[in-house]
């Protein structure tokens, strides 16, 4: 939140800090209401995309939201894929009855 507002205001992250307590919860509320920047350039394209997708006969689509368009960071996705392949896993893994042996592999 501090790059962001220091874009908006054009000043140092250094002197965004040195601003009082209450012109950051300010500032912070201003961005929560009327977001700026890629956050609402990600937004718009997503409401736009997603329009177009839900844009036919309902029967031959399906509908999509415009949360399933929005660019996610890096790490938000690899956490994602990591989850669920666990998920898979677990899935996919037969819980070992009891008394049972395993087998050893050749």
């Amino acid at each position: 939140m501090l790059c962001r507002i220091s874009l908006l205001l054009g000043r140092p992250p250094s002197e965004v800090m040195a601003l009082p307590v209450s012109d950051m919860n300010l500032l912070t509320a201003y961005w929560q209401d009327e977001p700026w920047g890629p956050w609402r350039d990600n937004l718009h394209a997503g409401l736009i995309a997603s329009a177009v997708a839900n844009y036919g006969p309902k029967k031959l689509r399906r509908v999509m939201s415009w949360k399933d368009f929005l660019l996610k960071p890096r790490i938000a996705t690899q956490t994602q894929n990591r989850g669920s392949l666990l998920a898979a896993l677990r899935m996919m893994a037969k819980p070992r009855q009891k008394g049972a042996k395993v087998k050893p592999r050749d």
